[in-house]
This record gives structure tokens, C-alpha cells and sequence, in this order.
């Protein structure tokens, strides 16, 4: 039995159809052959060990049923030790049998609130829930504003389309939440804006603003070029767009975890029906409080420790994660 109270994180060392051996902590001084060991929420017995290594066997149905199909040698894992019956039980009750996976549907930054006002937290899922979708409106005007391009829109997507640019897939006009995009890469999560001269006032840039922060909210990067840059140098404007497709996107907890976060993450149908609100539930071995249910997707706040030591802070929008419900759930 574990706690989902994270003791550290591990780096995957050598993987194979049957083996995982993963860095071994250097205060795991304690554990023994047969020791139980919760590796990223996934219960699994120590079948050999050096000083700096821990060997486990994973077999098919733990693969099937986790993402541990997909961690790859390099990437970290959480990991806790078995409870003892003579310590404290923080956390919950996880047992490590990961019951299905889920997959991240957004991260929001959670800075601190003033005193007095709504949680950042409480604002962050209100807003999600508010334009999880696009609403049906932006949706109709995404679809005429395809059927009227500008001269600089019709100019670079004549160089986007059919994947012309590096084989990358770019869509024009995409609504992501309440906003349209210009043109949208999904794989490189890259955003690119056409401004005319209307950009260039107050009002204009404090609406591009709002924008950028709640697309890069969603892990959206932005970038932004003028009609004019297009329609009088495409060649560099396309060999700028490449060379932000060789960077990383931002994350949404980048520049430190000082404030915390929020984490979205839809369930499988099976699984969301057990949860409540302000019930327990463990991603990815992490024990955590549902702060919101809506449709299949679950909230949870994570605060600073959460993220500075647990490889949650490492999720990106589309990863898969290891889900359990609280046991009580399930009684």
C-alpha cells in the first residue's frame, strides 16, 4: 500500500519487453528483494537491485493497462517506498493498481491570489469549463473567415498547405477555446498571427494580450508576423516559422513552479464515474484532490511542492497518465 505522497523521482535506466531497471534513490537504503515499489502509480516488486539501480519485471497486462508502454530510457518516473504499518498515512490510500490512463487536456499557471478576491484556482477551472470547447458562434466565424482570406493570408498559406513547410500540418483560422488562430500547427503546438496596422493600437494589443496569455495557457506558443513582412519577404517569414518549430513550446508552469498550477485531465468513461468532487484520486502515483468534475474531465490544483518534486510538472497537453481512484470510491 502507498500514500501518493511522492519521496522522489527516478530516471528509466534500460527498458525491454519484461524489464524495467530505473535509478535507484540513495535513500532507498531500506528496501530488499520482493520490496514493494510505486513507480509512477504502478505497483511493482523488486526482482534484483545494486546501489544505484532497481530492476523490476512488467508484464503484459501492466503494460496493456499504464502508460509505461510509452516512458522511454531518459524520461523520470515518481517513486515511493510501501507504507509502514508504524508511520503516519498522509495522502490517501492508493494501492498502485493503475486502473486505466488519462490523457492531459490543459495546464493553467496558478499565481497568487490577492487577499479577498477568487482563487486564481477557482478562476482558472471556471474559465476552462467556461471554453473547454469553442463556442458554436467562433466555430461559424472561423468558417467564413476561411472563405475570405486577407492577400497576406492567401499568400502564406499557399506555402503551408499540404505540408509544404518541413512536412508539418498547419490549419487556417482554428478556434483553440474562444480565440481563432491564424494558422495553427497541432504537432508543434505553434500559432501564427498575421497583424495589419490595426494591431498597433491600445486597445488592439491589450486584446492580443488576453489572448496570448490564455492560448499559452493551453501550451500555445505565438508567433507573430505583419502583412507586410509576407506579402514583401515570405522566404524569411517561412524560415523564421522554421526555426520556432525547432524550439520547444512554453509550458505553462516555465520560469519556476512558485505559484502552482492546474491540471485538466479527461478520464475514461469507466473510471469518471466514481469520482467526486473533493475526493482523492492518484495521477501518476501523486495523490491529489478533485478540485472540479465536468463531463469526463477532472481538476486538480497542484501546488509548488507537487511540482518541484514530482515529474508532473514535466506533463505536456496530450501526455497519457496513470490513473486510480480513491479505494473508498469503491467500496
Amino acid at each position: 500500500m502507498f500514500t501518493g505522497i511522492i519521496e522522489a523521482t527516478g530516471e528509466i535506466l534500460k527498458k525491454t519487453e519484461s524489464l524495467l531497471i530505473i535509478e535507484r534513490p540513495d535513500f532507498f537504503d531500506d528496501i530488499k528483494i520482493g520490496s514493494s515499489i510505486s513507480v509512477s502509480g504502478v505497483c511493482l516488486s523488486i526482482i534484483s537491485m545494486t546501489d544505484t539501480t532497481m530492476e523490476f519485471n512488467v508484464v503484459e497486462e501492466t503494460w496493456s493497462v499504464t502508460n509505461l508502454s510509452s516512458k522511454r530510457v531518459g524520461d523520470r518516473v515518481n517513486l515511493e517506498r510501501a507504507v509502514r504499518a508504524d508511520q503516519r498515512l498522509d495522502g490517501h490510500i492508493v494501492q498502485g493498481h493503475v486502473e486505466g490512463v488519462g490523457r492531459v487536456i490543459a495546464l493553467f499557471p496558478d499565481p497568487s491570489p490577492a487577499t479577498g478576491e477568487e482563487s486564481s484556482a477557482q478562476k482558472v477551472v471556471r474559465r476552462l469549463g467556461q471554453y473547454r470547447y469553442p463556442p458554436k458562434q467562433i466555430l461559424r466565424y472561423a468558417k467564413e473567415m476561411r472563405k475570405k482570406p486577407t492577400e497576406a493570408e492567401a499568400a502564406l498559406w499557399n506555402a503551408l498547405r499540404r505540408k509544404q513547410l518541413n512536412g508539418f500540418y498547419f490549419r487556417r483560422q482554428r478556434p483553440v477555446g474562444r480565440f481563432i488562430i491564424d494558422f495553427y500547427c497541432e504537432e508543434l503546438r505553434l500559432g501564427i498571427e498575421l497583424d495589419g496596422s490595426v494591431h498597433d493600437n491600445p486597445e488592439e494589443k491589450q486584446y492580443d494580450t488576453e489572448r496570448e496569455e490564455h492560448l499559452h495557457a493551453r501550451g500555445v506558443r505565438i508567433v507573430r508576423f505583419s502583412n507586410d513582412e509576407v506579402l514583401e519577404n515570405l522566404k524569411s517569414v517561412l524560415e523564421k516559422m522554421i526555426q520556432s518549430a525547432k524550439q520547444s513550446p512554453p509550458h505553462p508552469f516555465g520560469g519556476g513552479a512558485r505559484g502552482g498550477g492546474i491540471l485538466s485531465v479527461k478520464l475514461p468513461k469507466e473510471l469518471i464515474k466514481f469520482c467526486v468532487r473533493k475526493g482523492s484520486i492518484a495521477i501518476e502515483g501523486v495523490s491529489l484532490t478533485i478540485a472540479n468534475i465536468q463531463g469526463e474531465e477532472v481538476f486538480v490544483a497542484l501546488i509548488p511542492h507537487t511540482l518541484e518534486n514530482t515529474t508532473l510538472i514535466e506533463l505536456q497537453v496530450g501526455d497519457s497518465v496513470n490513473i486510480e481512484r480513491d479505494i473508498t470510491t469503491r467500496l
